[in-house]
Formats: structure tokens, sequence, C-alpha cells
């Protein structure tokens, strides 16, 4: 086999097995929006940069016809790419979103390992009617004085706050009226950074079958980087996501909303 074939080969099953591993990636592990709002570019980067550049690159280099110790070498490459596909593949499901959580004024992606009390019945109770991977939840703060405060003293103690306290969940559908308070409609961002009309009416036309106004309220990612999230006005499903900081505009007063937007609050 010629050096050009051999390269071509290689090239052809390296491509073949990472289009596989970004199907599942993209469909099963980070539906859209997720990828954006995880942030996982640069570990996806180093698998794709190893298995489709650095592996063809090395055949090219070490490839000659009939050369002593070729298999050695061939082996070698394929080692590399095969630790870089499994180092990759396997942080990239460690760190896939499994739950989505409302917690006091955002939404919060979490993988599992990041949530405690997952056995508790209630994380079955919120995730039962969820329609979309992965789980979307609301963490609800205790209104008993006594708990409140004990659960205020051990979130300082520990570190974990409601969000990953599974616990405290219940149904997007039960608690959609708590994300909907707190949400801002599409207009006041245009307001708010006309840099970013183009961008909301683009989403808009996207999801112009929603048949409900398009509302914003932060999402923030385990590495506490916050985007705006899409929702949907009747039920506070997440839409989409616009990769800009949304405290600015969420640290400004409650902003009116316009005529095509004033139902705010859950369908019926």
């Amino acid at each position: 086999m010629s050096k050009f074939k051999a390269v071509a080969v290689h090239f052809a099953l390296s491509l073949s097995i990472v289009a596989i591993v970004l199907f599942v990636i993209f469909t099963q592990w980070y539906p859209p929006p997720y990828f954006q709002v995880n942030g996982a570019q640069s570990v996806l980067r180093t698998l794709i940069g190893v298995d489709l550049v650095l592996g063809p690159l090395l055949t090219a280099i070490l490839y000659r016809p009939n050369k002593p110790g070729l298999k050695f070498d061939m082996s070698f490459v394929a080692l590399v790419q095969l630790s870089a596909l499994i180092f990759g593949t396997s942080v990239l499901y460690q760190e896939r979103p499994q739950f989505l959580v409302f917690a006091v004024d955002r939404y919060v992606v979490l993988p599992e390992r990041d949530v405690i009390d997952t056995s508790g019945t209630n994380v079955d109770a919120a995730c039962e009617n969820t329609p979309s991977n992965p789980c979307v939840a609301v963490a609800v703060i205790p209104q008993d004085p006594e708990v409140r405060g004990e659960l205020t003293i051990d979130v300082l103690q520990t570190g974990i706050d409601i969000e990953r306290r599974a616990n405290l969940w219940v149904s997007l559908e039960e608690g959609v009226s708590r994300v909907l308070e707190r949400a801002k409609p599409l207009s006041a961002l245009e307001k708010f950074d006309p840099a970013l009309a183009e961008t909301a009416a683009q989403l808009r036309d996207t999801h112009s079958k929603v048949g409900s106004p398009l509302l914003l309220v932060p999402i923030v990612n385990k590495r506490l980087e916050s985007m705006y999230a899409v929702i949907d006005g009747s039920n506070a499903a997440l839409l989409d996501v616009i990769e800009a900081d949304p405290w600015a505009l969420f640290s400004k007063p409650e902003a009116a909303p316009n005529e095509g937007e004033k139902s705010v609050g859950p369908a019926g």
C-alpha cells in the first residue's frame, strides 16, 4: 500500500469513528442547546485534533511500505488515537447534563455526580413528566422557618446549594410559576442591548411555532459561566441560549412587557 493510500484509509476510518462519536454526543449526551451551555468545546477540539489531524499526520510521517517495525509504529499511532478518544468521550460522558434545575432566579445545568439525594422519590416525581433529556426540575426552599434555618447553615458549611439537593426538587409543571415570575420578556433585552436585537429577531423566527412569548432567565453551568436561557413563556421549557452575560439586565428593575408579550404566567 502506498503512503498516500495508507493516510487516506487511516483518515477515512478515523473520520467514521469520530462521526459516530459526534452523533452520540450531540443527540444523546448534549442535545441542543446544552453543548453551548456546558462549554465542552475544548475537550471536543482535543478529541477531534488528535483523531482527525494528529493520527493521519503521524501515519504520513511514519508509514513507509516494507519498513522494519512498521507494525509497531502503526500500533503506536492507534494507541495515541484510542487514548485520546477514550479520554475525551469519558470526560464528556461524565460531564453530560442530566439535570436542569431552576433555583431562586436561574437555571443551573448539572451532571448527575454533582447532585445529592438522587435516590429520593421526589427525583422520580420531578422527572416523570419531563418531555426532554435532561430532567428539568425546580428547587424549592422550605417554608418552615426552623427547617429553612437548618438548611441555610448546612449550605454554608458544605457549599452544596439548593439546586444540588434533589430532596428539595419539584417538577417543572409544579414549579413553573416560580420560573416565569423571575423571567423577563425578550423585548427587554432588545431595549437593554440593541446589539442583540438581530439575535432576538432570529430567535423569534426560529421559534415562531412555539405559540407563546419568548422569555429570558439566566442559565449557569457548573463552572459558574452564565448566559441567557430563552424559554417558552407558557411552560418555561428551555428553547435556546444567547451567549452573553445576563446579570446586568437582571439586576435592573423588572421590565414592562410589550403588547405582544403580556402573558408571562403559566398557560391557563
